[in-house]
């Protein structure tokens, strides 16, 4: 049994061993949103710009579905109360040398 594993982690390597299922807790699933971001000083914008339009596309999500890098289906289940993490500062506090020591 693991808890607090990512879901990508998590249904990647239940697709290889049919011993493994993934359950989502049903009080509650926490989601964070997946971000991509174009640094202001990218040596090539136009192709970062690019890169997000094809992973925000039809095509991209598909891409992205079948990389288990993103779950559309917790959408869809009715009985799952899904709490989205949301994208701030506060999540980088992990990355803070100062805050870890």
């Amino acid at each position: 049994m693991a808890y607090n594993v990512l879901g990508s982690y998590a249904l990647s390597r239940a697709a290889q061993n049919p011993d493994l299922a993934v359950v989502a807790p049903q009080d509650y699933t926490l989601v964070l949103s997946r971000a991509a971001m174009i640094p202001k000083d990218a040596a090539s914008p136009q192709d970062g710009a690019a890169l997000v339009d094809f992973l925000l596309s039809a095509p991209g999500r598909v891409a992205l579905q079948d990389s288990n890098l993103i779950i559309e289906t917790l959408a869809d289940e009715d009985d799952l109360v899904v709490r989205q993490i949301p994208l701030s500062p506060v999540l980088l506090l992990g990355l803070d040398r100062e805050k870890r020591a």
